[in-house]
């Protein structure tokens, strides 16, 4: 490896540079300390002034060094007790730095526990600020106690607390939430038995990203800007509704896609009553990929559910009901567009309760968050990495000479992708979503626990392999990747008039 020069670093403009360092003082460990002395007695000072120093050293001020080592001898020979203290230049010896009394401690612990309790986050600077208004009280001042590192470090391991991220947030705590949560499952397990129930369907909505650019890569360290390739289509989406029962039944999912309504509103009628939302050209394409994967393709503006997505999922999914047909139960989040009078006018002509899942609470209280989506969205991304790979594969093989260019999914493989990556969810992960929400008399709930089939944590690993591999093609176009890549706009929309 050829040696590295070293940085210059910035143009001076006023001619001033930084002093250069001349290396006057040495340090030694103790272990060579000890060696030296030991050298010593057996050979002599001179041979060990040669052995131990370098030519240029001063000769008597190396006398002088081994002299008092040799003094210091029961000192350096306690310090190298152990190999990893024997490492070091200096041993701090208990006592010689303040040491915060046990009540002053405690003092701390208990403004953490309450700060807890409240769910107020703790941050490094917060600890370290109270600990110094904490100590100033009790008389240390700054120079003797600064709450620095080290000292965070020991606090933290004395009391067996660690900087852990959060998991969950929101106004309510944990035990309040399994209070509710808990609460309302009775509510669900009761107005089942009450209501003569035969079923029970939990319905979610999720986003599907034409592209799964990870949030970090490799890049060197101190890097400002950090590039990855995209394909252009990093902000578009899509919108997947999908739907389980309580038996393990996987319904057909609902897709919503990006478009833009005609500039006539005649066409635009049309285009909604018999395709769907999209225009004449693009219907070509969404209704053989709706007969071939058995799925709903819908289309809009904003690519996001509403109160007609509603009135037709209703539709699609019950219309063989009939308000004298057995009731069954269908969970739903807080989303407006679920709790308009025409939505439960329409579920009630089916026999279909609508139940209304608490605010805050579908990380506990909704079957499909609880168990399903992460699976689903996990194979999502394993298929968007497959596709990486294979497009990098065929560069390879065909064009390695050109510019690798980056080829967002169509409309037609996000289909696809969404039909198999549901079709993977097994029945026993969609019933596990139920009892875990305690919805069935054989529930049970294990906070922090997952019983899903989820693939696991390497898919992020393989999102950064192929940005890797993506790099060594050249300079093709790329973005930065920046926090608002989740935004999403409704630029680029297509536009089908007929």
């Amino acid at each position: 490896m050829a040696p590295t020069t070293r940085r210059t670093g910035r143009t001076s403009v006023k001619g001033k540079h930084r002093v250069e360092k001349k290396y006057k003082r040495r340090q030694f460990d103790y272990k060579m300390k000890l060696d030296a002395i030991n050298y010593l007695s057996v050979h002599g000072m001179k041979a060990t002034i040669a052995r131990f120093f370098d030519t240029t050293d001063d000769a008597e001020k190396c006398r002088l060094r081994v002299q008092k080592w040799k003094g210091n001898r029961e000192y350096i020979e306690a310090a190298c007790v152990t190999p990893k203290k024997a490492a070091r230049m200096r041993v701090h010896q208990p006592g010689v730095g303040p040491v915060l009394p046990a009540d002053v401690e405690d003092q701390l612990c208990k403004w953490i526990d309450d700060l807890r309790h409240d769910g107020v986050p703790i941050a490094t600077s917060l600890l370290t600020s109270h600990a110094l208004e904490i100590t100033s009280e009790h008389g240390f001042t700054t120079s003797q106690f600064r709450a620095s590192k080290s000292w965070r470090t020991g606090f933290l391991k004395r009391h067996k607390l660690s900087f852990r991220s959060r998991t969950h947030q929101g106004q309510q705590t944990v035990a309040e939430a399994d209070k509710i949560a808990d609460e309302f499952a009775a509510d669900v397990r009761r107005e089942i038995a009450a209501k003569g129930i035969v079923n029970v369907l939990n319905a979610d909505q999720t986003a599907a990203f034409f592209e799964v650019l990870p949030k970090k890569t490799l890049a060197p360290t101190g890097t400002r800007t950090v590039w990855v390739r995209c394909g252009k289509k990093e902000k578009q989406r899509a919108t997947v509704m999908l739907t389980g029962d309580i038996t393990g039944k996987k319904y057909v999912p609902f897709i919503v896609f990006k478009t833009q309504p005609s500039r006539s509103a005649e066409v635009d009628v049309l285009n909604q009553t018999t395709r769907h939302g999209f225009g004449r050209y693009l219907w070509r394409q969404m209704e053989p990929c709706q007969s071939e994967f058995n799925v709903q393709i819908y289309g809009n503006m904003s690519a996001w559910w509403n109160e007609d997505l509603t009135l037709r999922y209703l539709d699609f999914m019950f219309h063989d009901r009939c308000p004298t047909s057995s009731p069954i139960m269908l969970l739903l989040d807080q989303f407006s567009g679920h709790w308009t009078d025409a939505v439960e006018a329409r579920a009630k002509s089916y026999a279909v309760v609508l139940k209304k899942i608490p605010a805050g609470l579908t990380w506990r209280s909704q079957p499909a968050d609880v168990a399903w989506i992460k699976p689903f969205k996990d194979s999502l991304r394993r298929v968007w990495v497959q596709s990486l790979r294979v497009q990098l594969a065929e560069h390879k093989r065909l064009r390695p000479q050109t510019i690798f260019s980056l080829q967002p999914p169509s409309r037609a493989d996000i289909v696809r992708w969404v039909r198999d990556s549901w079709d993977g969810v097994t029945e026993r992960t969609i019933t596990a979503g139920f009892k875990k929400c305690m919805y069935t008399e054989d529930s049970s709930w294990k906070s922090g626990t997952d019983e899903d089939e989820s693939v696991g944590g390497e898919n992020e690993e393989d999102v950064s392999d192929v940005v890797v591999a993506l790099e060594s093609h050249g300079d093709v176009v790329g973005r930065p990747l920046t926090p608002d890549m989740d935004v999403i706009d409704n630029k680029g929309a297509e536009v089908d008039e007929e």
